[in-house]
């Protein structure tokens, strides 16, 4: 059975790995709740996962937000909708985990790619800025316009007046 440990939704990701690894089980579920800081990183997620398989525990997440069930799913991580289902170990269906979005294109390069580098075994993508700014169309340069000077209207006096 996995041990359930329940979180804050401000719970920072040193805290939740210094938990896991007071565990004494070697299967952990975190359940944590909607708006998590935790879950909503992909990097928070990506340290749990590598701390998770350095401690020799395998972690999995229990929770109804869509984007750590979409987060977590994209790195491997295990989803359970319910704790009943964790306890249970009934893994959520990926059919019901959205798919990530399509890269817009410019934005990450190709697979085979100079760009894309291996750090830690994470393949690492590179923005190529080059590539978003080519499709800005240069813009005209504005015509210099000189100051107009006011006409000058001398009084006019009334005859009456004089």
């Amino acid at each position: 059975m996995s041990k359930l440990i329940y979180l804050e939704t401000d719970d920072e990701i040193t805290d939740v790995i210094d938990k896991i690894s007071k565990v004494d089980e070697k299967s952990v579920s975190l359940v944590i709740p909607r708006g998590s800081t935790l879950a909503n990183s992909i990097v928070n997620l990506k340290l749990l996962s590598k701390r998770g398989k350095e401690l020799g525990k395998d972690v999995a997440l229990v929770t109804n937000d869509k984007i750590a069930k979409n987060l977590a799913s994209q790195i491997g991580l295990s989803v359970f909708g319910s704790v009943s289902d964790a306890k249970a170990s009934v893994p959520e269906p990926e059919s019901t985990r959205e798919a990530p979005p399509a890269p817009l294109s410019g934005e990450i390069p190709a697979e085979g790619s100079k760009a894309a580098e291996e750090i830690d075994g994470v393949k690492v993508h590179q923005y190529n800025r080059s590539a978003g700014e080519a499709e800005e169309a240069p813009k005209a340069p504005a015509k210099k316009t000189e100051p107009k000077i006011p006409e000058v209207i001398e009084a006019v006096k009334d005859i009456d007046e004089g």
